[in-house]
């Protein structure tokens, strides 16, 4: 596939996503569980290794909101307070230095 090259003009009415990928060491298992179960509000993706794609323009009414942890929450809210409106959980994802992390 051909891409345009970087030096490519956008037109004025183009959206270009902007998506953050962080790591689902960020998160409880449990709460990747549910994250990454097939729901009709979120999009499992065919990457290696899986990831999941959040819709978080509306968190509270687009996620299991209640069943997932404050910490997981958290994460999500502020992602979203800063723009975002998706945000993809992936195992080799960024880690964030003054974020809680969870091994399993």
């Amino acid at each position: 596939m051909n891409y345009p090259p970087a030096r490519c003009p956008k037109p004025a009415s183009a959206w270009i996503m902007q998506v953050p990928v962080i790591s689902t060491g960020h998160f409880p298992k449990e709460d990747c569980d549910l994250l990454f179960a097939d729901e009709p509000m979120m999009h499992s993706t065919s990457f290696d290794p899986p990831s999941v794609l959040l819709a978080i323009e509306d968190p509270e009414d687009n996620l299991p909101w209640d069943k997932l942890s404050i910490t997981t929450r958290g994460l999500i809210k502020s992602f979203h307070e800063l723009g975002y409106r998706y945000l993809r959980l992936d195992r080799d994802g960024d880690t964030i230095s003054d974020r809680t992390t969870f091994n399993w």
